[in-house]
């Protein structure tokens, strides 16, 4: 078989004729193609383009228009009807100058361009056959095969019989042709399902996005709720501590109760005492009342007895002056005792400013005060046993009691007034014993206001206690639950993940295989091709080889056409396993995507909850979204099989594997307010996928 090198050299250096039937090929090439519009599909097959263009000039010659790559849209029958009639009026005068040699020279240089921009289409991109270039090329071998029949039947009218084969190699040929063409539209069809998968990817991984959106949101609200938490359990802390501070104050409010209810008690005592002073110097009031009423009618009887007892006046004189010194003794005696009564009114005086001071005088001065006045009262008494002593002499000599009588009733009217202090002391002793009883019983009912706050405070503690301790054991079990679903979902894709590796370890060897059939098929088409040159080039050396060959090239057609209904029904099949594996992925995501949800309402309604201290006695969450993380895993390590599959058969050229998806790499909690992060989230194959 001649090199592609020699099939460009045959075409432009070959014998007069030949080179003008090339020529005229060539212009009939270009004439066909002259309207169209060059549209280059990749940047690699412009590329191509250009190499062909540079290997075509070196060659020397026009390069031809099925050597650019960058093929133009397919041309219609009536451009095609108007390029055969733009080229025969130029071949009319000169058709009788062409021989078979040359139009099978010009036939072979139309099919070496042919196999050249096949081959060098095939090298770019393996969806070159279904190019408009191969149906232009086509035409081309259409129109150089018709230039060859009508050449042949003008210089062999006698040769019937290789009229009939040439008529049955065109027929063959037609049909060699139709077969290429249904191949072509069917893998046109699985092209077009296959942009319709890579469509549905592509709205999957949308919603996938959409899906991340969503979690992305619960994850900020997951975040406010530890917020919450937080800020909850600083103003528990608080109020720990404020309960703290006012059973402090309750402690301080008993033991100053305490403190008061002693001091209550020895003022109670010291005014028993007073009291009991008070009915004792009254009964002595009254003993001295009876007393002077006695001393006044012992006086009469003394002055009835005056005159009898002017005898005696002069011993009388001389007693008096001893009585006088003696009523001196007694005036200073009662001066003593009005001393001794002033200082128990300045005592009084100071007692009364003790008990505006009560809360700051200190229990041991008032002690020292009542033995002071123990003392003094003790004293009293003597010195009233005393005059009481003194009295009763006095009376022994009533005589000598004329000029001490003045000085009684001046010592009476000093007592009066004395008992008349003491009863407006003790007056205001009562005053102030009863606003301390006031004072008591106020007291008494902010000590009682205060343990009843103190015992609402406890009672609302423990509600709180029991109430969060409740939350915690709901929470606990919601949270076990919640672990074990999800875990069984895991598994559950898992099995799928697993599962969909297989089926695209399968995929990709199909893929592979088709790749390989498809090569094998086009090698064959190449070979068809030669050998359908070889037997026209050997017609003339006899019907049995042509029958042969023709046969042999129906047998592979046949071949083709069985191996092509093959891949078809494989593609079929995978396509509906690829579906059922596609709708148990997404009833799976649908699943998680409910659960999700149910776990995002229950952390709003968690976040509603009016008790404060339900989070603040909710322990710390060591990981939070457990089920978006695994979820996130899970969906990571599909992303990487896929994407080892995709890699794997990155070499093929059908485009049966989906592109490698953009990984993320978000934490389940990465930001609060996310840079978009966090969250995520439907869903449908992709959500795993993408």
């Amino acid at each position: 078989m001649p090199t592609m090198a020699g099939h460009s050299s045959s075409g432009a250096n070959g014998s007069s004729g030949g080179g003008a039937s090339g020529a005229a090929g060539g212009g009939t090439r270009s004439a066909g193609g002259a309207g169209t519009t060059a549209v280059s599909p990749s940047a690699s097959v412009a590329a191509g383009a250009a190499s062909l263009r540079a290997f075509s000039a070196s060659a020397g010659g026009a390069p031809p228009k099925s050597a650019a790559v960058s093929i133009a849209p397919p041309a219609t029958a009536a451009a095609a009807a108007a390029a055969a009639a733009a080229v025969s009026p130029r071949s009319s005068s000169a058709e009788r100058m062409y021989n078979a040699k040359q139009l099978t020279e010009a036939l072979k240089s139309g099919l070496a361009a042919v196999n050249e921009q096949l081959q060098v289409l095939a090298i770019l991109d393996g969806t070159a056959l279904s190019w408009p270039g191969v149906s232009q090329s086509v035409d081309d071998l259409t129109f150089l095969t018709d230039m060859v029949a009508q050449t042949t039947n003008r210089l062999e009218a006698a040769s019937r019989g290789l009229q009939v084969q040439l008529g049955e190699a065109t027929a063959e040929t037609a049909a060699l042709r139709e077969s290429l063409g249904s191949a072509t539209s069917r893998r046109d069809e699985l092209q077009r399902q296959l942009n319709v998968v890579h469509r549905e990817l592509r709205e999957a991984r949308v919603a996938l996005e959409d899906a991340k959106k969503d979690a992305q949101q619960v994850r900020q609200e997951l975040w406010g709720v530890e917020k919450q938490r937080a800020d909850t359990a600083s103003e528990l802390d608080r109020a720990r501590q404020e309960v703290e501070q006012l059973r402090g104050e309750v402690g301080e409010l008993r033991s100053t109760n305490s403190d008061q209810a002693a001091s209550l008690a020895s003022l109670k005592e010291e005014l028993a005492a007073r009291r009991a002073d008070v009915g004792h110097l009254k009964q002595l009031a009254a003993e001295v009342r009876s007393a002077n009423e006695h001393l006044r009618k012992q006086l009469a009887a003394a002055q009835e007895a005056a005159g009898a007892a002017a005898g005696s006046l002069q011993h009388a004189r001389s007693e008096k002056q001893h009585y006088e010194r003696e009523v001196g003794r007694l005036d200073e005696e009662c001066s003593r005792l009005g001393a001794e009564l002033d200082r128990t009114s300045r005592e009084l005086g100071r007692l009364r400013e003790w008990q505006d001071v009560l809360k700051k005088v200190e229990a041991d001065k008032l002690l020292e005060e009542q033995e002071a006045h123990g003392r003094t009262r003790a004293e009293a008494e003597a010195r009233a046993a005393e005059a009481d002593k003194r009295e009763a002499l006095l009376r022994a000599d009533l005589r000598a009691r004329e000029d001490r009588l003045a000085g009684r009733d001046a010592e009476l009217d000093t007592q009066r007034r004395a008992n008349g202090l003491l009863q407006l002391q003790i007056k205001d002793l009562q005053k102030q014993l009863s606003m301390c009883h006031g004072e008591r019983s106020a007291a008494a009912t902010a000590r009682d206001d205060q343990r009843a706050a103190v015992a609402k405070l406890q009672s609302d503690i423990q509600r709180m206690r029991l109430e969060a301790a409740q939350r915690d054991k709901e929470r606990a079990v919601g949270e076990s639950a919640a672990r074990e679903a999800a875990a069984a979902e895991k598994a559950k894709l898992q099995a799928q993940l697993e599962e969909a590796g297989r089926e695209a370890a399968l995929a990709r060897t199909l893929s592979d295989s088709w790749q390989r059939e498809l090569r094998e098929a086009r090698s064959r088409i190449s070979a068809l091709g030669r050998e359908l040159e070889a037997v026209r080039s050997q017609l003339n050396e006899g019907k049995v080889e042509h029958v042969r060959s023709g046969a042999a090239a129906e047998g592979q057609v046949v071949a083709l056409r069985a191996q092509l209904a093959a891949r078809e029904e494989e593609v079929r099949r995978v396509k509906l396993d690829a579906a059922s594996v596609q709708k148990q992925l997404e009833k799976a995501i649908e699943r998680l995507q409910r659960e999700v949800d149910a776990g995002a309402a229950e952390v709003a309604r968690l976040k509603g909850v009016e008790d404060a201290a339900l989070f603040t006695r909710l322990p710390p969450v060591a990981r939070a979204a457990t089920i978006h993380e695994e979820l996130e895993a899970l969906r990571k390590a599909l992303r990487d099989r896929m994407a080892g599959a995709g890699a794997g058969g990155a070499s093929a050229h059908l485009p049966l594997s989906a592109p490698v998806l953009d990984s993320h790499s978000h934490s389940p909690l990465s930001s609060p307010v996310g840079p978009a992060a966090p969250p995520p989230p439907g869903p449908s194959l992709p959500a795993l996928v993408g």
